[in-house]
């Protein structure tokens, strides 16, 4: 038997062996479409959030430049 690990593979066990190897990712084929499905609707949410935290962000940049434009022109015509 120890002789038999050491010997090359027959043609018909590589053969039998990609039929098993072929007909296992066959069968995978359904989770893995699956798991690309649930990745990307993943990946979409994910950039959606991002988008509308870039949004408050912007959203309050402005505000926060729109109020300190008033202040320094009160302060200017003050000074004067």
């Amino acid at each position: 038997m120890s002789e038999n690990t050491n010997q090359e593979p027959t043609a018909e066990e590589i053969k039998a062996y990609k039929e098993n190897m072929l007909k296992f990712y066959k069968e995978q084929l359904p989770f893995l479409e699956a798991q690309k499905k649930y990745e990307t609707l993943k990946a979409d949410i994910e950039e959606a959030k991002f988008r509308q935290l870039e949004n408050r962000v912007k959203f309050i940049q402005l505000q926060l430049s729109v109020q300190e434009k008033p202040e320094e022109n009160g302060n200017s015509e003050s000074d004067q």
